[in-house]
């Protein structure tokens, strides 16, 4: 046999409606957070691959660029260098003609001052 309720265990249709909405919005709440984190999780992870996907590119790009400024650099030192060793070449050849001039101008030296 059921026993009766006492005055406290009475629960009012207003206060049960109260509970029951209480404990949906607690469940709403935990579902929507659920959906929202879920759904923010999808959404970073959806940015952070962009970004990174933009940084690539424009790494790559700068890198194009770079290597194509090195490679102009590398020519121009390249062309730097042989002209520097033409000229050293240059340089040597007048020095080996100055000499030999030296010494042509010594024996005219040494030949007209026997003349003399």
């Amino acid at each position: 046999m059921k026993r009766p309720l006492s005055k406290t265990q009475y629960i009012t249709e207003a206060r049960l409606g109260e509970i029951l909405d209480q404990k949906l919005d607690e469940k709403l709440d935990e579902k929507l957070d659920k959906k929202l984190d879920e759904k923010l999780d999808q959404k970073l992870a959806e940015f952070f691959g962009k970004m990174v996907a933009y940084f690539d590119k424009q790494f790559e790009e700068r890198n194009k660029k770079l290597d194509k400024d090195i490679e102009v650099l590398s020519r121009m030192a390249d062309a730097a260098e042989k002209r520097i060793e033409r000229v050293d070449h240059e340089s040597v050849a007048l020095g080996a003609q100055v000499d030999r001039h030296e010494v042509w101008l010594q024996r005219v030296t040494d030949t007209a001052s026997r003349s003399i």
